[in-house]
């Protein structure tokens, strides 16, 4: 999800939101929250990229692909709605104890 930074003075600069997922984000997952790791902003060129990551860190896979709508972004709570080709619908993401742990769910909005 693309936002401002928070130590940017431009107000047009965008970065990415990301979070890192355990598992592929199925509808048939949200039985339950899944768990997600909050990783540190990306540039809006990682839209569009899919490969590995430098150095030995992993690689970058698109899951899905379609807009969002940010309704509430709070320190501890980003509520969303996608309309995305595998997501769709209301889904809040909100933070845990540890502080890059989160938990993904869909909403019955």
């Amino acid at each position: 999800m693309l936002h401002p930074p928070e130590s940017s003075s431009d107000p047009d600069e965008k970065v990415l939101a990301t979070w890192r997922l355990g598992v592929f984000p199925l509808p048939e997952a949200f039985q339950g929250p899944l768990r997600v790791t909050r990783l540190p902003d990306h540039r809006g060129i990682y839209l569009t990229y899919e490969g590995p990551i430098r150095p030995n860190r992993g690689a970058c896979r698109i899951v899905d692909r379609g807009d969002y709508r940010l309704i509430e972004h709070r320190p501890d709570l980003w509520r969303v709605h996608f309309s995305g080709t595998v997501l769709k619908g209301f889904f809040s993401l909100k933070k845990n104890a540890d502080p890059d742990d989160w938990d993904l769910a869909k909403d019955n909005n």
